[in-house]
C-alpha cells in the first residue's frame, strides 16, 4: 500500500519489499501492531512514524558525533576502552538512529522513546544509547568485539530497558533537555547546528 500510494509500486513487488526503506517500514508496523485498532490505523500511524524517521536522515552523522562527545564526558574510562578495542567505531549508531532504535529496544521502552521523538526531541535517542551502554558497563570491560556488546544488550529484560529509558530522561534533562544538537538548551554550544549537514541521498 505504501508503494502504491507513493507511485513506486513495481511489477516485481516481492523484490521491492526487501528494499531498505520498506524493511524499515515493515519493522515499524510490527512494532505498532499491538496498539493499532485496525489495519488501516496501523498503516497510517506507521506511515507517520516512517516520515518522521526520514526527517532524521540528514542528521544521523550529527547525532553519532554528539553521542561520541557526551560519552567521553560522562564516562571517559568506558569510552576509552571502547575506542582502544575498536568497538566504538564499529557501533552502528547511525543505523540505530535511522530506525529510531527499533533494532535494539523492545515493546514499551521503544514506545516511550517514540513519544519523545513525536515531541520533537530526536537527540533523546542519544541519551537512551548512552544509558544503555552505562547499564552494561561492567560487562563491556570483558568484551572485545561490537557483536559481543550487541549480544550483551539482547540479554537485558524488558523491565531493564524501561529503566534505561527513564534514566535517559534524567540524563537528557541534565544537558538542558535539548531537542537537537546545537539547540539553545544544549550545553555543548560548540556542536554543529542540526541543519548544517548536507542531506543524504536516499532512494524511496
Amino acid at each position: 500500500m505504501k508503494s502504491l500510494e507513493s507511485g513506486n509500486l513495481k511489477l516485481n513487488y516481492q523484490h521491492q519489499l526487501g528494499s531498505h526503506d520498506n524493511l524499515i517500514f515493515i519493522r515499524i508496523c510490527e512494532a505498532l501492531v499491538r496498539i493499532a485498532e485496525s489495519e488501516s490505523d496501523l498503516y497510517w500511524i506507521s506511515k507517520g512514524f516512517f516520515q518522521l524517521f526520514l526527517s532524521f536522515r540528514p542528521y544521523l552523522r550529527t547525532l553519532a558525533a554528539y553521542t561520541d562527545k557526551v560519552m567521553l564526558k560522562e564516562d571517559e574510562k568506558l569510552y576509552q576502552y571502547l575506542v582502544d578495542h575498536n568497538i566504538w567505531k564499529d557501533l552502528p549508531l547511525e543505523t540505530w538512529y535511522e530506525n529510531a532504535l527499533l533494532a535494539i529496544l523492545p515493546g514499551i521502552a521503544l514506545q516511550k522513546v517514540w513519544d519523545k521523538l513525536l515531541g520533537g526531541s530526536s537527540i533523546y535517542m542519544v541519551f537512551v544509547m548512552l544509558c544503555l551502554l552505562l547499564k552494561i558497563r561492567n560487562s563491556i570491560f570483558q568484551l572485545k568485539t561490537v557483536q559481543k556488546l550487541i549480544d550483551c544488550t539482547q540479554q537485558l529484560t524488558e523491565s531493564c530497558f524501561e529503566m534505561i529509558v527513564t534514566e535517559a530522561i534524567v540524563l537528557w534533562q541534565k544537558y538542558g533537555s535539548p531537542l537537537h544538537p546545537g539547540s539553545n538548551t544544549d550545553c555543548f554550544k560548540d556542536h554543529s547546528k542540526f541543519g548544517s549537514n548536507k542531506s543524504a541521498n536516499y532512494n524511496a
